[in-house]
């Protein structure tokens, strides 16, 4: 029976590490400020019995795990050569990692807190008992539970690779799969960005720390670095400041050289991104009809102001950006459906 149950691969992490056997990795702790040389790869990223008490999950992953570190190390050496079913697989890995880690978990217990506070605040709680906590009684498993939805709504997504060819490398986290939208979010989009139908979703994945994978809408951006090479280290930066906003607790790097580059991540992240997600923008406000029947509809809601009877849904999954992502620009006439101002991609239209 496996008890400490892994949610960020641990053969993931061993790629960020430059120690004999890769059995350590260095790491920085955000809450603490510190760094920690040579901390055991097996205790990090897990939580005992995080998905189910017997093991049986972990063993699954395990084994989707063992084609994915197969299908990375291809991408490293000769990307060319990949198949069809080896980038479908680092599709799996992406929609797994992003909904597999601990801070996903958080979030969703997060927002069924905040839904379950503004129903108790309602007047009309529809006759529901909303007294009761809505936290999820085994998280890390009930939120596996949205990988199809996840893997279904990313696959159409045009797939990239960058070589990083400069001094400064990629680092991770312990939450190491971003996903943020910087076409609407220079849209001032007054809905949630995390939707992963949405137009413009881009999902990026740092997989060394010379290696990262973009999954981006193709009907929205264009790549404006074909040739898969990364020679500006600021362009790096800003990738490595990304995930450090990402991280829940810790950051994970390979080289001693990164600390003074990480120290200044953590000194300007709050100015440049802050560590602040969308908060809220999806709600639905009761109304009723000429027959006195109550029925829901959508629209907008200002994120801090919130007043009964108000049903908001939280979407904090999804980095808000005040910097450019690098190597995508969005194009002058991007493709979208409009379905009652919330911008979908086309092709997940037909999924919602």
């Amino acid at each position: 029976m496996t008890k400490n149950q892994h949610y960020v691969p641990q053969f993931y992490l061993r790629k960020f590490s430059d120690y004999e056997h890769r059995k350590q990795i260095s790491v920085y702790n955000l809450h603490s400020q510190r760094f920690i040389s040579c901390a055991s790869i097996r205790g990090q990223a897990y939580k005992a019995f995080f998905y189910d008490n017997d093991g049986e999950i972990e063993s699954c992953l395990s084994n989707i795990e063992y084609f994915a570190s197969n299908a990375m190390a291809k991408l490293e050496n000769n990307p060319i050569a990949m198949t069809h079913d080896e980038i479908n697989t680092l599709y799996t890995f992406i929609a797994l990692g992003y909904v597999r880690t601990k801070k996903f978990a958080d979030e969703v217990n997060l927002q069924m807190e905040f839904l379950r506070k503004h129903l108790s605040s309602s007047s009309k709680a529809l006759g529901l008992n909303v007294l009761e906590p809505f936290w999820l009684k085994n998280p890390g498993l009930e939120c596996l539970s949205a990988f199809k939805s996840v893997y279904d709504n990313i696959c159409d997504l045009k797939f990239y690779v960058f070589t990083n060819l400069t001094e400064r490398q990629f680092i991770t986290s312990d939450n190491p799969v971003i996903i943020c939208n910087k076409f609407l979010d220079g849209q001032k989009y007054n809905y949630g960005m995390g939707g992963v139908a949405l137009a413009g979703t881009t999902f990026i994945l740092p997989i060394s720390p010379y290696m990262v994978i973009y999954l981006c809408d193709e009907d929205v951006y264009e790549a404006i670095n074909r040739a898969g090479v990364i020679s500006d280290r600021n362009h790096v930066d800003i990738l490595n400041k990304l995930q450090f906003a990402n991280a829940e607790n810790n950051v994970y790097y390979e080289n001693k050289h990164m600390e003074k580059w990480i120290t200044k991540y953590a000194n300007s992240i709050h100015n440049i991104l802050g560590q602040k997600r969308i908060k809220t923008s999806i709600a639905s406000h009761e109304k009723t009809d000429e027959n006195g029947e109550l029925f829901v509809v959508a629209d907008k809601i200002a994120e801090d102001n919130y007043s009964t009877p108000w049903l908001a849904i939280c979407e904090n999954n999804c980095l808000k950006l005040d910097i450019a992502v690098p190597f995508i620009n969005i194009k002058k006439e991007p493709k979208y459906i409009n379905s009652n101002g919330i911008f979908i991609r086309a092709s997940c239209a037909n999924m919602l």
